[in-house]
């Protein structure tokens, strides 16, 4: 089995027949698999991570390399399900932001692209750790955060004048973990990060098959492409046996 980018090229020429690289570079092939992986990473949804979501998160920004919600789960073992601001409005009215309880949903905010919010808001529930730290008389940075393991974010910290003296007010505050969201991500390019590592260089061969080379060949270049949408039908037939869920049901919904 293929493992490493430079492993599938040298496929890839062994395919086109091309092994010194007297037609296609490397570089042109290496775009090909990229833009193989993303199609089959899309395709599949086999890559997939998550995030949690913390009491301060009413809102918040999907990570960068979000493509899809996949399925979510808050701290009570319930789904936590895709929904949308007309659906809540037509349900709760238009006070459904000001409803507390254990989230059972989230929505895409339309007007700002790649923004959420979740439903219900659940009531934060923060400890303030460290207040007032003074740091010298004279501070040349005085807005800087940093995160720590467990603990959600350091808020509000911001420089001040009292008396002279500039200094820093520090507020830590402690988040409860309310839930978290699996999601597909985009694929990372020049890393081999699919199963079928060799299924990419059916993709590659062919779209370099179509390229205005001398070895231009439309019909082999559709042999190579039915093998590679084979093996994505295959590999999606798999993921639908094994897919499923096991959640209970919430007060909302």
């Amino acid at each position: 089995m293929l493992t490493t980018v430079t492993d599938v090229i040298a496929a890839t020429r062994y395919l086109l027949q091309d092994v010194n690289g007297e037609i296609w570079t490397d570089d042109e092939l290496r775009n090909k698999i990229n833009e193989g992986q993303r199609i089959y990473s899309e395709k599949t949804k086999c890559l997939k991570t998550d995030f949690d979501l913390m009491t301060y998160m009413e809102s918040g920004n999907y990570p960068d390399n979000f493509t899809e919600y996949v399925f979510g789960i808050n701290d009570q073992k319930q789904e936590i399900i895709p929904t949308s601001f007309n659906r809540l409005y037509d349900c709760f009215g238009d006070e459904f932001e000001d409803i507390t309880g254990n989230t059972e949903a989230i929505w895409d905010d339309h007007d700002n692209p790649g923004a959420y919010h979740i439903f219900p808001v659940k009531e934060q529930n923060l400890t303030k750790l460290v207040e007032n730290q003074w740091q010298g008389e004279i501070l040349e940075i005085v807005g800087s955060a940093n995160t720590y393991d467990n603990w959600g974010l350091i808020n509000g910290i911001s420089g001040y004048h009292i008396n002279g003296i500039w200094g820093t007010t520090q507020f830590v505050d402690d988040y409860d973990y309310i839930g978290g969201i699996q999601y597909i991500r985009k694929s990372n390019d020049d890393v081999i990060e699919i199963r079928d590592y060799d299924i990419l260089q059916y993709y590659a061969a062919a779209q370099a098959l179509l390229m205005e080379t001398e070895r231009n060949n439309k019909d082999m270049a559709k042999i190579m492409m039915g093998l590679f949408d084979n093996m994505i039908g295959q590999e999606i037939e798999l993921i639908n046996i094994a897919h499923g869920k096991n959640s209970s049901k919430g007060e909302f919904f």
